[in-house]
């Protein structure tokens, strides 16, 4: 199970959002922009087979944007940082907007038809500290990652040709090795680009350079 993230079981293949030089053999749909949100907690949760909540509309939802943390957009109450530091070494610093817990994000996207054949795949930069993602209420990936950007394979749960929906579930009141430090508030959100990307069915999945110094060839 190596490489394979343990709640959906699904690769997680290391990747780069919002590529400076994308290779002539990929596509890229950019999901910046405008998500549905809301912080409603919905029970069970995580659950990889409750798929309820999908089909609901979301209570007192809104719209959020996509890279970018909830409290720098008005999500939450004014408030204290809250940090994992020692309160007597570090004092809380007034903020603008606090909200712990979770809160869940939605957005549909087309999926073109002359994807037909490829591989899809949902490319994931950065969440804080902790999400969920499922694509057409199909479980995708649990992301706890320190740092680093992953893409994950989507293409049995979309139909070129047709609109998918990705749904997120961050949840930044959970214990995360991801940048805690001492002065820094545990900010909650989609933090960096979320893409679609397309690839050739066949692609190179790991490659290496076995060196011979003595030679000196590779």
């Amino acid at each position: 199970m190596s490489g394979v993230e343990t709640w959906a079981c699904r690769k997680a293949v290391p990747a780069v959002v919002n590529q400076a030089t994308p290779s002539e053999l990929q596509e890229v749909i950019s999901l910046s922009g405008e998500w549905e949100f809301t912080t409603k907690e919905v029970a069970p949760l995580r659950h990889p087979v409750w798929r309820a909540f999908y089909a609901k509309e979301w209570p007192e939802a809104r719209q959020i944007h996509v890279p970018g943390c909830w409290e720098a957009q008005g999500v939450g109450e004014p408030g204290f940082n809250q940090t994992r530091d020692c309160k007597w070494d570090h004092v809380p610093r007034e903020l603008r907007h606090v909200y712990m817990g979770d809160a869940w994000y939605r957005k549909p996207f087309d999926v073109p038809a002359a994807w037909r054949g490829k591989r899809i795949w949902l490319k994931i930069g950065g969440v804080r500290p902790q999400g969920w993602f499922w694509v057409n209420s199909k479980p995708v990936a649990w992301v706890d990652n320190y740092c680093g950007t992953y893409k994950y394979d989507i293409t049995d749960l979309v139909e070129p040709g047709t609109t998918a929906v990705v749904v997120a579930e961050v949840n930044n009141a959970i214990p995360s090795r991801k940048g805690l430090m001492s002065f820094s508030h545990r900010f909650g959100g989609l933090h960096r680009d979320v893409e679609i990307e397309a690839t050739p069915d066949t692609i190179i999945d790991y490659a290496w350079v076995d060196g011979d110094f003595d030679a000196r060839e590779a």
